[in-house]
């Protein structure tokens, strides 16, 4: 079973779903900065639930940096990002979580008898 966002950046074959819950916001845009889905992109409101914004963008690939333009302001970077690749007041970085390779396989935990527990 595979844990997925439901808010932030997300991968499809086809480019990336962005979602933001913004419940005070007018209006929303996601600004993607370079690649084949760069450009200004309006969100749209759930109908459904209060204040989650979202959009389907074509051609948006791993590594594209983005960011929520809150009622016409700057682009600001996404709350949920993986990747802030330039700092937390930059553009944020699509991830592809299921390329990385896991290298952690090997590792079995501590024993029970190594543990320190403190209580108050």
């Amino acid at each position: 079973m595979i844990w997925r966002l439901r808010r932030g950046a997300t991968l499809d074959p086809g480019g990336a779903l962005f979602s933001v819950w913004a419940p005070s916001a007018r209006s929303m845009r996601v600004h993607v900065a370079g690649g084949n889905g760069a450009g200004e992109h309006a969100l749209l409101q759930s109908e459904k639930e209060r204040g989650i914004w979202s959009v389907h963008v074509p051609g948006v690939r791993a590594g594209d940096r983005y960011g929520f333009r809150v009622d016409d302001g700057e682009p600001l970077p996404d709350p949920v990002s993986r990747s802030q690749p330039a700092g937390v007041h930059s553009l944020s970085e699509v991830v592809d979580p299921e390329a990385f390779t896991w290298h952690d396989t090997g590792w079995s935990g501590v024993a029970l008898t190594d543990l320190v527990i403190y209580e108050l």
